[in-house]
């Protein structure tokens, strides 16, 4: 029986006594008033966990943290985690083979698939990431250091230097795409960003980051 730390929908709820996911959820709904059905995919170190699984065979210990997340990004997640062992094994058989029998484009596009799939079934750390920085904002110097303009114009130079990120942010915000025209602009866009960021919890600022719309509108 375990004692588990569970983040849902911005909230921290403390589950005791529970053995399988089924158990927590059930448990969590008495704590919360949202049904299981509702309450979205439970997620552990960056797998999505089912109702059937035992918190001993997954590895939850007491004292554990645990995330639920809505469906449609727990199956994104789990679909990619899929994916990324699909691949590593692949990358295993290639090797046992040796280097001979593959082209070395083949060796080039597997590794960068590999590395680029790794990577993303990585990304339910981040709302981890975003609660310690939820946190870090509240002191106000860490705030200060955020809103450094020589800070703020280093970011904006890397985004404007990365293709990917520009055509994203660009996309995401119109309001976003004007301000980094400008340093000015972009200061401003910044300052009122990290004022809207406080006032979220991790869990929205995650959603945000999800979603693409980390700066506001």
């Amino acid at each position: 029986m375990h004692n588990v730390q569970v983040t849902l929908r911005g909230e921290v709820y403390y589950v005791s006594n529970v053995s399988t996911i089924q158990e927590l959820q059930d448990r969590l709904q008495a704590e919360s008033g949202w049904d299981p059905t509702e309450q979205g995919s439970v997620t552990f170190q960056g797998k999505v966990l089912e109702p059937v699984d035992s918190l001993m065979d997954v590895g939850i210990k007491s004292g554990d943290q645990v995330n639920i997340v809505p469906k449609r990004i727990a199956d994104h997640w789990k679909m990619m985690h899929e994916m990324g062992n699909g691949l590593l094994s692949l990358h295993k058989e290639l090797s046992s083979r040796g280097v001979s029998n593959s082209s070395p484009e083949q060796w080039r596009d597997l590794q960068v698939m590999t590395n680029l799939y790794r990577d993303l079934t990585k990304l339910p750390y981040m709302q981890e990431e975003m609660e310690r920085f939820c946190q870090y904002l509240k002191n106000p110097q860490v705030a200060e250091r955020v809103t450094d303009p020589d800070r703020v114009e280093t970011l904006r130079q890397i985004i404007l230097n990365n293709p990917l990120l520009l055509k994203t942010l660009c996309e995401s915000s119109v309001t976003t795409k004007v301000a980094l025209q400008s340093p000015d602009l972009w200061y401003q866009h910044v300052q009122r960003s990290v004022a809207q960021w406080k006032a979220l919890d991790g869990y929205q600022l995650w959603q945000r980051l999800v979603e693409g719309r980390l700066f506001c509108d």
